[in-house]
């Protein structure tokens, strides 16, 4: 598989996180009918496409909301996918709806955003390359950005601590930075990121790793570089969030 991560254009950067294009290639590689998604912050909208000749035809989308576990979704085959992630608190922000209401869920797109969803599906099958449909999504996510709704400033806040730390940070310190009880605090941060405080860390300790993996890297030493205690923990997490061990994980990458 070829993998390409795409920044948005640059009014969307505090919204979308990127873009990103999965693609196989027919001629070695058994075509996909699975969609596979581990834990993370962000909610995922993906489009899959199927070759045709020197097209690539459009077979489907789905929203895959944040998630603090793996799974797999039957979607049918599939050469190519186009996503694009946003962190979980943009989906209060653009949309309107709780994040809590996209965790764990894995939707259709027009039954998350109705009209305008079937509008962005019928948009992104007509255009012809990977660069036309990226143009397709910077276009659409802008249109919302005029009549976005209030961001809880208090909650964005906590959340860029704990990405700063790599959710290093105890709750009752951030409820206190932010002037809550606990209680308080962690039912705004749900609401605003879709997890709870404690949860939310883990899967950035977690997608810290997937960053700063390297072939040289010693497990024990990336485990400590992301704030777990000990290589253990780093393991029971990694398994917990994708389903495989560290090893296993990236052994997929190299097929």
């Amino acid at each position: 598989m070829h993998y390409t991560i795409i920044p948005p254009s640059s009014d969307l950067q505090s919204l979308v996180s990127h873009y990103w294009m999965g693609t196989w290639d027919c001629s070695q590689a058994p075509v996909q009918d699975l969609y596979y998604a581990i834990g993370s912050s962000t909610t995922d909208i993906v489009f899959g496409f199927k070759q045709d000749g020197a097209r690539m035809d459009l077979l489907f989308s789905r929203i895959q909301g944040h998630t603090a576990s793996y799974r797999q979704h039957k979607v049918p085959a599939y050469h190519q996918l186009l996503g694009v992630s946003l962190p979980s608190y943009a989906i209060p922000m653009l949309f309107g709806p709780s994040a809590k209401e996209l965790s764990e869920e894995c939707l259709s797109l027009n039954s998350f955003l109705g009209r305008r969803g079937n509008q962005l599906e019928a948009q992104i099958a007509a255009a012809c390359s990977p660069s036309e449909r990226i143009a397709v999504l910077n276009q659409f996510f802008s249109s919302f950005l005029a009549k976005s709704h209030p961001v809880d400033k208090l909650m964005f806040q906590a959340i860029q601590i704990l990405k700063k730390q790599n959710g290093a940070v105890q709750v009752q310190d951030l409820a206190q930075t932010a002037f809550l009880s606990e209680k308080q605090f962690k039912r705004r941060f749900q609401d605003y990121s879709g997890f709870n405080p404690k949860s939310y860390a883990r899967i950035l300790r977690f997608e810290s790793a997937l960053r700063k993996h390297s072939s040289s890297t010693k497990l024990s030493d990336l485990a400590l570089q992301c704030g777990y205690f000990d290589q253990a923990h780093f393991i029971r997490d990694f398994k917990a969030f994708s389903g495989f061990s560290p090893k296993e994980f990236w052994k997929l990458g190299e097929d």
